[in-house]
């Protein structure tokens, strides 16, 4: 008990801080009124003829010598110089610790991962607005009433990116969790329910296993935070190359091109994406022209993103998916 309570203290910037301030102070205004006494006693000490017994030998014939007692003043500088020293390297460990220390802000849900971060360069700490996770992605989930989301486990995180950068898997997967699930304030272990994820809706399930009681189980949603887009950090290792693929006949999807000037129709449609989410619109449309056949594309639509030809009416599915999966090993790459 006497050595928690030790470390506790030890271990409380704010107590270092007060403690420091305090010493600071005192040194300071002794000091002060050292100087200012030995300046009015040098003043005065001609005119004293007698010197009292309970005074010091030094101020005998009108002088006075305060080396002896500077040494208390010096000593207590000493320490207070040793206490900050000790808390400014305290704080050091404690930043250090806090740098390499991941967030999520809450809050804020759309602003990118720090790239600085995946690095091991960013010196803000938890005072960075972006977030701050060990990989270019990072999965959420949310099955229960109110609004507090869940990290995956790192194995399960690497699971559902693979099933997300695969733009052939479609409709809702079985996936055998590595983790319990939260659920209304309930934690379901993975033997005890069948997980199925739909990366395409964003969305997921639990059903009970035989004998197990259905209460708890349900559905929830799914969210993935990101590294900036290629088109806004271009050259950037570990910025996200975004492909867009349309679905031809035989659910083959296959990704846009040139369109009929000979312009990257990949560039000209993650603009279009992106100009759209900063104006916070939710059903908007990009128009292009490829050969002789005029279409246009649907982004955040309830019935998911499509494409219309504009002369036949045909409506194809559309995907927006990262060119790749990064796996933690590549990552040891780019932080060396």
């Amino acid at each position: 008990m006497f050595m928690s309570i030790i470390f506790e203290v030890l271990t409380s910037i704010s107590y270092w801080e007060n403690l420091c301030l305090f010493i600071s102070k005192i040194s300071a205004a002794l000091t002060s009124v050292t100087h200012g006494c030995l300046g009015w006693i040098n003043l005065l000490a001609p005119c004293v003829q007698t010197v009292p017994s309970y005074l010091p030998k030094s101020f005998s014939n009108g002088a006075i010598n305060l080396t002896n007692y500077w040494g208390s003043f010096s000593l207590l500088g000493v320490l207070c110089g040793a206490v900050i020293i000790w808390q400014c390297c305290f704080r050091a460990v404690l930043r250090k610790e806090s740098l390499g220390a991941g967030h999520i802000h809450e809050e804020s849900p759309a602003v990118p991962i720090c790239l600085k971060f995946l690095l091991r360069k960013c010196s803000e700490g938890t005072e960075c607005p972006e977030h701050h996770c060990f990989l270019p992605y990072h999965w959420q989930y949310n099955v229960s009433s109110g609004v507090e989301w869940k990290n995956f486990s790192e194995k399960d995180n690497l699971a559902l990116e693979k099933l997300y950068c695969d733009v052939n898997v479609e409709g809702p997967v079985k996936l055998n969790l590595a983790q319990a699930i939260a659920s209304d304030g309930k934690t379901l272990p993975p033997w005890e329910c069948e997980v199925s994820i739909d990366v395409n809706s964003m969305t997921l399930s639990l059903k009970p296993t035989a004998g197990i009681c259905a209460a708890g189980y349900g559905s929830g949603k799914l969210r993935r935070f990101a590294t900036p887009p290629c088109s806004t950090n271009p050259g950037h290792p570990l910025s996200t190359n975004w492909r867009w693929y349309w679905e031809d006949n035989g659910g083959v999807w296959c990704m846009y091109e040139k369109d009929h000037l000979g312009r990257n129709l990949q560039e000209l449609i993650e603009h279009a994406f992106l100009e759209g989410l900063k104006q916070n619109e939710t059903d908007y449309t990009f128009n292009f022209k490829v050969k002789a056949h005029e279409y246009y594309l649907v982004f955040h639509s309830e019935k998911g993103m499509h494409q219309v030809n504009m002369q036949y009416g045909t409506k194809r599915k559309v995907k927006r998916r990262p060119e790749r999966f990064i796996s933690p090993e590549e990552m040891t790459v780019f932080k060396r």
